[in-house]
């Protein structure tokens, strides 16, 4: 430890850069010796230099792992980084979104879910939309991956239910747009979160990416769950048919395909007008 303790006493830049390289193996140091690793390397946290302390992050963000011990120690700092805009465009959004989800993943095993859901709420309401959609995209990537759609398919239900704030500004164009992706992403997802999302949507105007790409997924979905489809569609769609997607064509005739009764609902009636009047 003393030959890490002297790169970190240089003058000059190399401190930084130094922490930079360190903090990469962060939780192998709290492993090792907790109390050094408070004194040595989380002091830059709460120290006057500002260069060290970004020095820090973009070390530890570059590798981005961090054990349950250590996630105390960081939880108010990358909250506080969440919030900011300091890397809003490096690269790090993913990995701060994605530790704070895991910390949140293990608080569901424990007596403090009500605090931990409280407090990401919060959080998702004070970083506004950018972050919003980024923990979205994540939670999208997870509950499609094998090793861990196992715990974050019902822990997606959860986060929807009682985490995802409820206010107006939660839901934007853009977050709509992201929570259609999520449904639509599989199957599965979309028979355990329609029904909760629906509520959360509101239109997706013109400039705003709806992508519709008719993957095995949406096709699925379409075909075995014609008359929930068209209650997301019916929600999200413009009232221009000008602005919708390209191909809407084709996923309102697979709808009426899907199902003969489904041309009597109201919410198809009105799409087909607006389509019809193009």
């Amino acid at each position: 430890m003393q030959a890490v303790e002297y790169l970190l006493n240089l003058k000059h830049s190399l401190p930084a850069l130094s922490y930079a390289m360190l903090t990469q193996y962060l939780s192998s140091f709290y492993s090792i010796s907790p109390s050094w690793t408070k004194a040595h390397l989380l002091s830059a946290l709460t120290g006057e230099n500002i260069d060290s302390r970004n020095a820090f992050w973009c070390g530890f963000l570059t590798r981005a792992q961090i054990s349950y011990e250590l996630m105390p120690e960081l939880q108010s700092t990358l909250y506080e980084l969440a919030v900011g805009s300091d890397f809003k465009t490096g690269g790090f959004e993913r990995n701060i979104c994605a530790l704070i989800l895991l910390d949140w993943e293990e608080s569901q095993q424990k007596n403090c879910v009500s605090d931990s859901n409280l407090k990401l709420r919060e959080l998702l309401l004070q970083a506004g939309e950018y972050h919003a959609i980024v923990f979205l995209r994540t939670i999208e990537s997870w509950c499609n991956d094998d090793d861990r759609k196992s715990t974050w398919l019902p822990l997606s239900i959860t986060f929807l239910n009682k985490v995802w704030p409820r206010q107006k500004c939660m839901r934007t164009p853009k977050i709509s747009a992201q929570l259609f992706e999520l449904i639509f992403s599989s199957k599965i997802l979309f028979d355990n979160l329609h029904r909760i999302v629906i509520p959360k949507l509101s239109t997706v105007e013109r400039g705003n990416s709806l992508y519709i790409n008719r993957r095995e997924p949406e096709k699925e979905i379409i075909r075995d769950r014609p008359f929930d489809a068209l209650q997301v569609f019916h929600r999200i769609l413009p009232a221009d048919a000008h602005s919708w997607p390209y191909d809407i064509g084709s996923i309102i005739q697979d709808l009426l395909d899907s199902d003969e009764g489904i041309k009597h609902k109201s919410e198809m009636i009105e799409l087909k007008r607006r389509w019809d009047s193009l």
